[in-house]
């Protein structure tokens, strides 16, 4: 049976950039996609960005499966986002790298 799409708002393409879960393949306002080969963190805090910029979000995974060999896709969904997170995230209002394992 095929699984529903439970997305809230749209995903950013972050191919290519990393944070201390693993590599970033996309992002919204409410979690990221991560590439991983790290042991699973079910609960951690990961900084996002560079600089005067750094977004440090809480997040928990939701769902992983294999992808490969010894590597895993993670979705991890923000927990308390800040309210300005779609803002920073996409440059626009909403309408309408290390971590620390808590």
């Amino acid at each position: 049976m095929k699984q529903k799409n439970r997305r809230q708002s749209g995903r950013l393409d972050y191919e290519g950039k990393r944070c201390s879960l693993g590599r970033i393949l996309n992002i919204s306002s409410g979690g990221l996609v991560v590439r991983s080969r790290r042991p699973k963190q079910v609960l951690t805090i990961i900084d996002l960005g560079a600089g005067a910029n750094v977004l440090h979000l809480k997040v928990k995974l939701v769902w992983s499966r294999r992808s490969g060999f010894g590597a895993y896709l993670r979705g991890y969904k923000f927990i308390d986002p800040p309210g300005d997170l779609h803002q920073k995230l996409y440059g626009t209002p909403l309408s309408t790298s290390t971590s620390r394992v808590i």
